[in-house]
């Protein structure tokens, strides 16, 4: 039993590590926004995606209690996405405080709202005196280790400028460390896919350049029901489940799509990502798009002819790196094309409106 209680302790690991690459896509979309004259980021709420938070029931679940804490602590109203056939939500904040002045903030609200059993802030007093002397103390393992794997928000590292907070959800739902404990020691696991023990996801990270004055940070959560396989893949798994097909982006000639990312806006905006792997050369991937993409009417943007136009007469010409870029009417298609490891290519495409 212990032994498979560390497993799934180091699997729950991996699942919030996991949420990390929702949190560099979501910052960025975010970087598409207008700027204002100061230079912040600023996010424009459409009326039809301000009731966003009342859409998530203020009930007493575990996801809507973390949901309402977030909205207290002065989330922007959340943006939903499709992440491989499931839906995520990213509420990005800005904030004067630093990483571990966050720490006691979060934990104490985190608390408050019934998220946690109790405020896992780990600091020594002077710690708590002036958080930007973070100091820490050390921590009970197995209660954090057990409140994480409850949905619970633990601290996963805490430093001056950054800071990274998370919890998984095992697939019996537990809230508290007593029932995570339990569902672990009396539930007939199949240990052939560690994955299917897992429910959701729940990501709190900030983060202060060093010349900045303000924090910025992100949540990232998904509500109970995620198939994990469809977000952590492995060798020899099937094409992602519940992946929706794209119309405009077509699948390379025996390529394998292992993400699809796209951003759910009720007013029709288009943000969507996809990762393809391929068997074939990297150049032959890139043949492939330049037919399929022109038959479809999208034309390479005059910047990206030129740019690898020019690359044939410089030092950059053997490079094995594609970047393109095309249009169509308002629409815009950024292909990336690297070549891997074992002779094949991976694709990513963005295509925003």
């Amino acid at each position: 039993m212990k032994t498979f209680v560390m497993k799934t302790i180091a699997n729950g690991l991996k699942i919030v590590a996991a949420a990390a690459v929702l949190v560099a896509v979501g910052w960025a979309v975010l970087t598409l926004a207008p700027e204002s004259d100061g230079g912040d980021v600023t996010i424009e709420v459409k009326d039809s995606q301000a009731d966003i938070w009342s859409v998530i029931p203020v009930a007493r679940t575990s996801t809507q209690k973390f949901t309402a804490a977030l909205e207290s602590l002065g989330h922007e109203t959340p943006k939903m996405y499709d992440y491989n056939g499931s839906t995520v939500f990213f509420s990005p904040r800005r904030t004067d405080l630093g990483p571990p002045e966050l720490l006691v903030e979060y934990q104490q609200r985190l608390h408050e709202y019934g998220v946690n059993e109790e405020p896992y802030i780990e600091m020594n007093a002077d710690a708590l005196e002036n958080g930007r002397k973070w100091k820490a103390a050390k921590p009970d393992l197995q209660k954090r280790n057990l409140a994480m794997l409850s949905g619970q928000i633990v601290p996963l590292y805490v430093g001056e400028k950054y800071i990274n907070m998370g919890g998984a959800v095992l697939a019996g739902e537990p809230e508290t460390t007593a029932e995570a404990e339990k569902y672990l020691t009396k539930t007939d696991f199949s240990e052939s896919d560690w994955r299917r023990e897992f429910s959701a996801f729940r990501s709190i990270e900030g983060f202060r350049a060093p010349d900045d004055k303000k924090t910025w940070v992100s949540a990232v959560w998904a509500e109970p029901g995620l198939d994990m396989r469809n977000h952590i893949r492995r060798e020899g798994d099937d094409p992602v489940f519940g992946g929706v097909p794209d119309a405009d982006v077509p699948s390379c000639p025996g390529c394998t799509r292992s993400t699809r990312f796209a951003e759910m806006d009720p007013n029709g905006k288009d943000y969507v990502t996809n990762i393809f792997m391929s068997p074939q050369h990297f150049k032959s991937v890139e043949n492939f798009y330049r037919r399929s993409l022109t038959n479809r009417g999208w034309k390479e943007t005059d910047s990206s002819a030129l740019t690898s136009k020019a690359l044939q007469y410089t030092t950059l010409a053997e490079r094995r790196e594609r970047m393109l870029q095309f249009a169509r009417e308002d629409r815009f298609l950024t292909l990336h094309i690297y070549p891997d490891q074992n002779g094949g290519a991976m694709v990513t495409t963005t295509k925003t409106d």
